[in-house]
């Protein structure tokens, strides 16, 4: 589990990595960011009420501790961030009312429309940036396109093999529309062969394992993120014992 922790081979990135991710995986509700440490610098301050500053001091801590302990493991994914989620809402929301109520009603009412405004522009662009940004990249992101080669490939109702990848099950599964059988040892390739199964999905670092046990045929090449994936048409004919 430690060793998993700390020298993950899969989605391995620098320490650095949520300090830059988390903002842009947060949007819309990046650009309150200041307002919410102004409002936790306030709540923090002398004077401040005690069980808003105890409230705050542990939203602040929960967030802090939950990035520093996700930023240690070298397997970094942005969805890994979501249980920070809640405490970052509650402390935005805690800076918009700051930001916005501060002065007279008419004061706040005109900040209320602006922010209004604001965060409208700002899901604008985000929706512009999934439309018109995200697309070119899904190839580089997303299983999908080796899914639908694999689908291709596989008998009609027939199943697709994953070896050594159980990550990649739930995209394979949906893109491909076929069941998924993971494949975790060369006995297991064998059972998978046995069965009639045609076609596997896997990272090109496992295709000596894979020919030891069979002949394949390499359909498809994708290069999903940092991992290159394969499309392996097995080959009919005797296979090792």
């Amino acid at each position: 589990m430690l060793a998993r922790f700390f020298a993950s081979t899969s989605h391995e990135h620098s320490f650095l990595y949520h300090l830059w991710s988390l903002p842009f995986a947060y949007l819309p509700w990046t650009i309150a960011w200041p307002a919410a440490f102004l409002a936790a610098r306030a709540a923090l301050a002398p004077g401040a009420k005690p069980e808003r500053r105890q409230a705050t001091h542990f939203l602040v801590a929960f967030v802090g501790a939950g990035l520093a302990f996700f930023s240690l493991s070298s397997g970094k994914r942005d969805v890994y961030l979501l249980p920070l989620y809640p405490a970052l809402a509650l402390l935005v929301g805690e800076g918009l009312r700051f930001a916005v109520e501060r002065g007279g009603p008419a004061l706040a009412a005109r900040r209320w429309r602006l922010a209004a405004l604001a965060f409208a522009a700002a899901i604008t662009g985000q929706m512009a940036y999934h439309s018109y940004f995200l697309p070119p990249r899904d190839a580089i992101y997303s299983i999908r396109d080796s899914a639908e080669a694999a689908a291709a490939l596989a008998p009609a109702g027939g199943a697709v093999g994953l070896v050594r990848n159980g990550a990649l099950i739930g995209g394979l599964r949906y893109y491909a529309g076929r069941p998924v059988v993971p494949i975790g040892s060369p006995r297991g390739l064998r059972r998978f062969l046995d069965a009639g199964g045609k076609v596997v999905v896997t990272e090109t670092r496992h295709l000596p394992e894979i020919e030891s046990v069979t002949a394949v045929r390499v359909a498809f090449q994708q290069q999903l993120d940092e991992d290159e994936i394969v499309v392996l048409e097995l080959l009919p004919g005797p296979h090792s014992p």
